[in-house]
């Protein structure tokens, strides 16, 4: 089998505004006496990231993510069990910034920021799954050729199961554009069942 390659961050982030004052170092760093980092500067460049919940789980955790970022991250998923999926606004050397430090580009607005987000993520996920299939179907190529070469001509070509690829030796694309519309699908359909009723007037 191919390595498989990483979905951790970075590699899915949208570049969609800067940073319009100096933000607070991570957890762990803000009392190292050096200078602030420069990715933490006002103006330097803020980030969005799609991050789907294979992801959260692998990678929350490698970094410096204790920052409790939880009420500035916005979430998507069930309401009533771990998210699906989640945004994450990230300075250019991956550590978490608070939503309130970034101010989108000029033109930009809160949903021109999540379409690129999530189109961003999904073109890495899908150039990740085809280039780990295709290393695949590669690999066993060369284990064909390998075997028949040490058979000879004169026996017949032979394909061990081993080298048999199936459907569940291929990765499935998990891509965000699904969870989102999984997540409007939901929100839509608890709207349309809401009946607000005007609230009545104390009395005694």
């Amino acid at each position: 089998m191919p390595a498989q390659a990483s979905s951790s961050l970075p590699g899915t982030n949208a570049q969609v505004g800067v940073l319009q004052a100096n933000h607070p170092e991570p957890v762990g760093q803000a009392e190292k006496p050096s200078q602030q980092s420069t990715a933490r500067l006002a103006g330097a460049p803020a980030f969005l990231d799609v991050m789907l919940r294979p992801e959260f789980e692998t990678v929350y955790g490698e970094g410096p993510w204790e920052e409790a970022i939880w009420e500035d991250t916005l979430w998507g998923g069930d309401v009533m069990s771990p998210p699906s999926w989640a945004l994450l606004w990230r300075d250019q050397d991956g550590h978490p910034l608070k939503r309130e430090y970034v101010q989108l580009a000029d033109g930009v607005t809160m949903k021109d920021a999540l379409v690129r987000a999530v189109t961003e993520y999904d073109r890495n996920e899908t150039a990740r799954i085809n280039a780990y299939n295709q290393q695949l179907l590669i690999n066993a190529a060369q284990r064909h050729i390998v075997k028949w070469a040490e058979d000879g001509s004169r026996a017949n070509p032979r394909v061990d199961d081993e080298d048999r690829l199936t459907d569940s030796d291929f990765e499935k694309f998990n891509l965000a554009v699904d969870c989102v519309k999984e997540t409007a699908q939901l929100l839509h359909d608890v709207a349309a069942d809401v009946r607000v009723t005007p609230p009545h007037p104390l009395s005694l």
